[in-house]
């Protein structure tokens, strides 16, 4: 491929024959692309291609070419870069390090703890039975003997089939519920009532003092004669059970 200057058909004065489109293949093989390079005294009226500038820049204004080869027909539009500013992240001000606050513990309450409630009278008078019972053996009567009482609801085999038929004989148990007879729950509630001070009358109690009352009551449980019932009565004193009360140590 020569110049094309060299290879016009004839000597001319015509420069517009010199200016034009010409298809030049830039390497071997690569497809034809139309190329063009006006002079820069050419005429106003020659056509240049779309993806050329109207205006023709100076060589310091002058673009970069594209390295990429026109395509003909479609527009090349080569913005500039424009460095994008990023700002940085403002420091955060360092931390100030403040020292911990010794440990001091809590002053001490000075209130005293409540004390735990005082058993009432009749609890105290169950509680010495169920010892005296419990300290010679019986300890299944010593775990029945509050509701025997009344506490809560006899279990129909409470006590042994001997203890029973002695309970039975002495009018404390009835025969044939198993539960205690209305005459001795009565006597039961009447001594609870005195007891725990809600108003009882002594003379429901019966003819027996209260310790004589519980001798009886552990003779039955323990199948003791009644002539060796002194001695229960003195083991219900040693725990504070009295003729008609409770006695509270000092």
């Amino acid at each position: 491929m020569g110049p094309r200057l060299v290879v016009s058909e004839f000597p001319n004065d015509n420069p517009e024959l010199h200016d034009g489109l010409v298809w030049a293949c830039p390497t071997p093989c690569a497809p034809a692309l139309p190329t063009l390079r006006l002079r820069a005294s050419a005429p106003a009226r020659v056509l240049r291609p779309e993806w050329e500038s109207k205006s023709v820049p100076s060589a310091s204004q002058a673009p970069l070419e594209p390295l990429v080869a026109p395509v003909p027909g479609v527009a090349l539009k080569i913005e500039p870069e424009v460095a994008e500013v990023v700002s940085a992240p403002a420091a955060e001000p360092d931390a100030v390090y403040e020292p911990e606050a010794a440990y001091e513990p809590e002053p001490e309450s000075l209130e005293p703890a409540p004390e735990a409630p005082s058993p009432t009278g009749f609890a105290a008078f169950v509680r010495a039975l169920s010892e005296i019972l419990a300290a010679r053996g019986a300890t299944r009567a010593a775990a029945n003997i509050g509701a025997l009482l009344g506490l809560e609801r006899l279990a129909c085999d409470a006590f042994d089939a001997e203890t029973k038929q002695t309970l039975v004989a002495r009018a404390i148990v009835d025969a044939t519920s198993g539960r205690p007879t209305p005459e001795f729950s009565m006597l039961s509630r009447a001594w609870r009532e005195v007891l725990d001070g809600s108003g009882g009358d002594l003379s429901a109690c019966g003819s027996a003092t209260l310790d004589v009352f519980g001798a009886e009551l552990l003779g039955a449980l323990l199948g003791v004669p009644s002539g060796r019932a002194d001695e229960l009565r003195r083991a219900l004193r040693q725990r504070g059970v009295a003729a008609f009360g409770i006695l509270v140590a000092a």
